[in-house]
């Protein structure tokens, strides 16, 4: 009977538990749906973008980025050459898909100095931090606001770019001639653009007389315009050690002429601006071969030529770098009277 019973009771157990599982499949039938998978997230997407509204002591940083997740904050870093990174945080957080452009203004930043940035983005996902940008902030500026950068070769720092100013360094305004036939007879500083064109003025500079370059109330303070020895020095540093049957200034030439043929009209230069000099073609303004009383503008992108002080009488010394040659040749004698670039040195 004990045995029967034992039976008994195990066959109630187990119909017991099949009851239970049955029931609660029955009741709960989610039990057959798989698991929500993992959350993921997505990386921002970041790039960075040339610096913009460079000045003397600030510029404005630019990126875009695309968020991809919610709350994504973003950050600038920038730092000068041997220094640590400088970071600027966004106020704002950003989401969505969709790319958007994100600014910074730097202030007080140091005169004429390298400097590198880039953006930073974190979002769930993670940090992304893009490739690196520079920017050089301007060292010098004349009365007008022009601002210029400065390169040192060798022991002397000259102007990056051509003087443009339409002012003396005390104010004074230098007289604009526009009527060509005029300059034959200047003995006083006088200025024009090529052509007459702003435009072309806002990227070759201006075209001078010799007097503009010699007036004593100067053209930027604790600057001056070069004399020949001073050009002479230049050729000779970058000159180096000459081959024999050298042609001097033959290897100093292509050093300080700007690369490629955005402004330089020819296929075959040889220029490397090695010196960070960036000679521009800015041609001049000169009487006709024909005729000495009738000026003309001749040589955009074919040739630069700048004053030197140096004093001849009736003419003046300058020098002359050509499409042709490549040549940075000092000494030349040019009219006081024509129009020429001025590059100024620092004293």
């Amino acid at each position: 009977m004990k045995a029967t019973k034992s039976i008994l009771d195990l066959r109630a157990y187990l119909a017991f538990v099949v009851f239970s599982v049955v029931l609660l499949t029955s009741c709960n039938p989610s039990n057959n749906i798989l698991p929500d998978p993992p959350v993921t997230y997505t990386k921002s997407a970041v790039a960075i973008k040339p610096a913009e509204k460079i000045t003397m002591t600030s510029a404005t940083v630019v990126a875009k980025v695309v968020p991809n997740e919610n709350d994504t904050k973003v950050s600038f870093e920038y730092k000068a050459a041997e220094s640590d990174w400088s970071v600027k945080d966004l106020p704002l957080t950003f989401s969505g898909k969709d790319s958007v452009t994100v600014t910074f203004d730097l202030s007080t930043l140091k005169l004429g100095t390298e400097y590198s940035f880039r953006v930073k983005a974190k979002n769930a996902a993670g940090e992304v931090i893009s490739s690196e940008s520079k920017f050089v902030t301007y060292a010098v500026a004349d009365f007008d606001g022009n601002l210029y950068h400065t390169v040192t070769i060798g022991s002397q720092t000259w102007l990056q770019e051509n003087f443009k100013g339409t002012h003396y360094a005390n104010g004074d305004a230098i007289a604009n001639v526009t009527n060509l036939n005029s300059w034959s007879n200047l003995t006083t500083g006088a200025y024009c653009w090529y052509n007459n064109d702003l435009k072309i003025g806002e990227v070759y500079g201006g075209l001078y007389n010799w007097y503009v370059g010699v007036d004593p109330r100067g053209l930027i303070v604790g600057w001056h315009t070069p004399s020949n020895d001073d050009w002479s020095k230049l050729v000779l540093y970058l000159d180096g050690n000459k081959p024999a049957n050298y042609v001097t200034g033959l290897i100093a030439g292509p050093k300080v002429m700007e690369t490629g043929t955005s402004h330089w009209k020819t296929t075959s230069q040889i220029a490397t601006n090695t010196t960070g000099f960036t000679a521009l073609p800015n041609g001049r303004l000169a009487a006709e071969m024909s005729n000495k009383e009738n000026f003309v503008f001749r040589n955009l992108e074919e040739d630069a030529v700048f004053w030197s002080t140096s004093d001849l009488g009736t003419s003046a010394l300058g020098v002359e770098i050509t499409k042709d040659y490549s040549t940075l040749v000092d000494g030349l004698g040019f009219y006081k009277n024509r129009g020429l670039g001025l590059r100024l040195m620092k004293n």
